[in-house]
């Protein structure tokens, strides 16, 4: 039996819809992610519900590529339709016909720290690191995975950083930004700025 054709009206409620969801996963907003917590490595204290989470259980294995200081690996389970509300690259992995599919573990190039960022701002929208150098390269995984939510909310600690001179935007730190970053990048664009207005002294 043919399934009925999609009416005009309901046609565009569908694309309205998926607009929607577009719009709203390019910007961290708790009222589509809240969590309760109770993880080690993020605040007891966070409690709430969650629309997105309670629309599936699924989680996966998250996995650092570098150890600490100590040598320690960071490993945490997220719920797998959270990174992929935020990340049209995980959306591919873990939904299509990639092999990461299959898998209920995935590596991250990422080092402890930054693992710990991302799980943070995944559940909570805030960002641990307060230092131009790591959340440069943090940028770039963004860009990398194509989480713009996450790239915006990167932009605004970094210039927040600099507008309160909590540390300083060196271009020894930047080089190997730009040398990877396109030239219509929002990072690459302040950088550039940046040192016209200011960086003479840097």
């Amino acid at each position: 039996m043919t399934p009925p054709k999609e009416s005009k009206e309901e046609a565009r409620d569908s694309q309205a819809a998926r607009e929607k969801r577009k719009w709203e996963s390019s910007t961290w907003n708790s009222e589509h992610v809240v969590y309760v917590i109770s993880a080690a490595y993020l605040p007891s204290s966070l409690t709430s519900s969650s629309k997105i989470i309670a629309s599936s259980s699924d989680m996966i294995q998250i996995v650092g590529s570098k150890p600490d200081k100590d040598g320690k690996i960071f490993r945490a389970a997220v719920h797998k339709e959270l990174l992929c509300y935020f990340s049209a690259y995980y959306t591919a992995a873990l939904k299509g016909g990639f092999s990461e599919s299959k898998k209920d573990t995935i590596t991250m190039e990422l080092p402890y720290d930054q693992m710990q960022d991302l799980i943070s701002w995944l559940y909570t929208g805030k960002l641990l690191s307060h230092t131009t150098s790591p959340l440069l390269k943090f940028y770039i995984f963004a860009d990398e995975k194509m989480m713009l939510a996450l790239r915006r909310s990167i932009m605004t600690q970094l210039i927040y950083c600099q507008d309160q001179d909590m540390d300083i935007l060196l271009l020894a730190d930047a080089m190997p930004c730009l040398k990877v970053l396109p030239q219509n990048s929002g990072l690459f664009r302040y950088m550039v700025d940046f040192w016209v207005h200011r960086g003479s002294q840097y």
